[in-house]
């Protein structure tokens, strides 16, 4: 088998590069589906991919090789030495499956910020790591992550997280970027909505419809709408806050 050479940063060069690869369909659709907070890491010319995960600076999920249909949505297992446990928001373990808040803990990871408490209180707790995200790890360790927990829309009390609406827009040939944001309802608290870049022909519609074909109907986007291109930071990352921005409350 060819050996690869390792690529790591922020996921708009991989995405961007898959772009132009004479093999694209199933690298971009793989690289899609971790998830827009994972740092990805593929070779271009075999079949295998290899992931990894990165929380604002500490890397702990090993480059695992794994085809593209073995635990194909989940970002890989911890390093050596490194402790990864899903909490509720109580900071109360999970059982495997279930979904919660992400923490970690090892050698190699901090325990604080220097010089400032307060933030220090926020994400670190009895020695975990809490970055924000929300995630599952099954019985194998492997773990899946499902979005930022601000990003969470809550409709009607259920939780949507927005990786999976994601998932499932940006399995349309049609559709480059796809970000989904909470949408403020007095009926509902939250709807879906979703902004979306095309590089071809397709309607709200079908993308509803496309949506509609992998999502339980409450998780289907409200509204999707088509803009030129997305707000990001200077990592490249989308900015979601801009987007919801320009949603009026229903």
């Amino acid at each position: 088998m060819t050996t690869p050479s390792p690529f790591t940063g922020s996921p708009t060069l991989p995405f961007s590069r898959a772009e132009h690869l004479d093999r694209q369909a199933r690298l971009r659709r793989t690289l899609r589906e971790r998830g827009f907070d994972a740092m990805l890491v593929f070779a271009q010319e075999s079949h295998f991919w290899l992931t990894g995960y990165d929380t604002g600076g500490f890397v702990f999920f090993q480059c695992a090789v794994v085809t593209a249909d073995v635990h194909d949505d989940s970002v890989g297992r911890p390093v050596f030495g490194v402790e990864v446990a899903i909490f509720d928001d109580e900071f109360r373990p999970l059982p495997a499956g279930e979904v919660g808040r992400l923490g970690y803990r090892g050698p190699g990871v901090a325990t604080g910020f220097h010089e400032d408490p307060e933030a220090t209180r926020e994400v670190f707790r009895d020695g975990w790591f809490f970055p924000g995200d929300l995630a599952s790890v099954n019985a194998a360790g492997y773990v899946f992550l499902k979005g930022r927990k601000k990003d969470m829309v809550i409709r009607g009390g259920i939780n949507i997280y927005p990786v999976e609406v994601e998932a499932a827009l940006q399995s349309h040939p049609a559709v480059v970027e796809a970000a989904v944001v909470g949408w403020p309802s007095r009926e509902l608290g939250e709807e879906v909505a979703a902004f979306v870049v095309l590089r071809g022909a397709v309607t709200p519609e079908e993308l509803r419809a496309t949506c509609a074909g992998r999502l339980a109907p409450y998780k289907v986007p409200r509204e999707i709408r088509v803009v030129d291109e997305m707000p990001k930071n200077a990592a490249g990352k989308i900015v979601k806050a801009t987007l919801a921005a320009r949603l009026q409350p229903l």
